[in-house]
């Protein structure tokens, strides 16, 4: 079994796929945006107050405290939107006037769920552009963030800290509704993410691994130089955009901000945690952001995690294929120490031989 993507040319990230061994993938990919799922109208019925959505909407029953009228005559329950400024990063050619969630976008299927929500695939109506939408239920935020002297999950603090980068995913605005926050994300049309790939291809080769993994690192070198860690770096949360062969980084829900200081508490994926955090109950940010790539490497290549328990993860003694390269295997090892001292930085990482195999 052989990966689909590979690199076109090492000057461009463009790929080809192999659209005959794997079209349960394309299928997937090419799932129907011209209608509703059940759950995507319950989203909506939830957000205009659990009306039909049939209703005319500017009949609802407003709080006046919490309701925004909107230019295009609808209006929506309990909603107000947080517009352009430098610090919100919000698309600079969004219109300053108030503006409600459905009056700009199409609401599909569920694309997934996390502990705090949901996330929806929908489309931009004013120029058909393919957006995520992720709605944060606010009884379920646990942790906060003071912007410009106003409380907000502090999963959209940290985007907000966040300069676009090509290997993290936008955020292109957000939303204060009465039960939750809307985020409106990037979504490549074309895409799949990393462990959904490599469960249809079973594992990648060393060449596309290579492609996609410098990606994240660099993604991740980006965000810690913006004061933020992500802590649950993992094959879910990166999307291959099959159209360029960009990677890109999603769901900062585990992440806090960055500090040279211990953590003592852990949120994230406990396959990815370090060994540290089983034996000593603590990690560091950096070093543990360099094991969580490093179990990342390995499953790409192996089409599996290397530990399968705290047992195993707490020992690190790694099982390598015989088919990897011996650039590969000393990389993984490195980056899978035991001791995080010993672990590369993510500088290290991008200058390692296997990294500039050509």
């Amino acid at each position: 079994m052989y990966s689909p993507i590979i690199p076109v040319s090492s000057s461009t990230r463009s790929v080809i796929l192999d659209r005959t061994k794997f079209s349960v993938a394309n299928k997937r990919r090419r799932s129907s945006e011209d209608s509703q799922t059940p759950q995507a109208k319950r989203f909506m019925n939830q957000i205009i107050g659990n009306k039909s959505k049939d209703q005319d909407w500017n009949k609802l029953k407003l709080n006046s405290e919490d309701a925004v009228e909107i230019t295009s005559t609808k209006t929506v329950y309990g909603a107000k939107q947080h517009l352009h400024d430098e610090d919100h990063c919000i698309s600079k050619d969004r219109s300053k006037k108030s503006k409600i969630l459905f009056a700009l976008y199409d609401v599909f299927g569920v694309l997934g769920q996390g502990g705090g929500g949901k996330v929806y695939k929908a489309v931009r109506k004013t120029d058909k552009q393919p957006v995520a939408i992720k709605q944060i239920m606010r009884k379920k935020v646990k942790h906060w963030e003071k912007v410009k002297g106003k409380n907000i999950p502090q999963e959209i603090a940290l985007m907000l800290r966040i300069k676009e980068h090509q290997g993290i995913i936008t955020l292109h605005e957000w939303f204060e509704l009465k039960d939750s926050f809307i985020m409106i994300l990037e979504r490549p049309e074309n895409s799949m993410d990393i462990w959904d790939y490599v469960q249809e291809v079973g594992w990648v080769t060393e060449t596309t691994a290579r492609m996609i993994f410098e990606q994240v690192v660099e993604a991740n070198i980006h965000i810690h130089k913006c004061g933020v860690v992500h802590r649950d770096v993992k094959s879910e949360n990166i999307v291959l955009d099959f159209n360029t062969g960009d990677a890109k980084l999603i769901d900062f829900g585990c992440g806090t901000l960055l500090h040279e200081d211990r953590y003592k508490h852990f949120s994230g994926t406990p396959l990815f945690y370090p060994p540290e955090w089983y034996n000593e109950g603590y990690y560091y940010a950096r070093s543990s952001a360099t094991w969580s790539l490093g179990v990342l490497l390995y499953e790409m290549l192996c089409g599996d995690v290397p530990f399968n328990s705290k047992e195993e993860i707490s020992k690190a003694d790694v099982k390598f294929m015989v088919s990897w390269s011996r650039e590969a295997k000393h990389l993984i090892s490195w980056m899978l120490s035991c001791d995080p001292d010993s672990r590369p930085s993510l500088k290290d990482i991008l200058g390692h031989p296997w990294m500039n195999t050509k």
